[in-house]
């Protein structure tokens, strides 16, 4: 069930994706023309009339921005679902389980690690940029509350 749900998906992605690909030039080339052809020195139009202009063609480009956002991270999921069957799929093999065995025993431990290292990078984050956010004008509280 689960393989017909990721091959589902993969379809549904690659029919979304390659419309999105082949217009996607021709769209942003009449955005930015229509945003370029303001005529923004000109008496005859309002300036009511060329900032909805402007506004409603830069909406339909972030209108873009967004579908492909959206289909990356459909992308994303459909990856991350292949990765985890392909994981799955390791354990068949009694060479390949034990692998995947010590993993699985060893994940709270490895999870305990991934924290720390998480805190170390954080650490030595605030004590990079402690000087530099301490003599800023608007800040007016101890460099020693960042770090901590």
């Amino acid at each position: 069930m689960l393989d017909f749900v990721t091959s589902t998906m993969v379809l549904i992605f690659v029919f979304l994706r390659i419309p999105t690909k082949v217009s996607s030039a021709r769209d942003s080339e009449r955005l930015v023309g229509e945003i370029a052809d303001i005529e923004w020195d000109s008496t005859l139009l309002t300036l009511e009339t060329k900032t909805s202009t402007f506004f409603s063609s830069l909406s339909q480009f972030l209108k873009l921005i967004e579908t492909e956002k959206n289909l990356d991270s459909f992308c994303s999921v459909i990856l991350f679902i292949s990765l985890l069957r392909m994981i799955q799929c390791t354990a068949v093999h009694p060479r390949l389980a034990l692998l995947t065995g010590t993993i699985a025993k060893a994940a709270d431990n490895l999870l305990h690690a991934a924290y720390l290292i998480l805190l170390l990078i954080t650490t030595f984050a605030g004590v990079y940029v402690c000087p530099f956010v301490c003599t800023h004008v608007y800040v007016h509280v101890p460099c020693i509350i960042y770090v901590l």
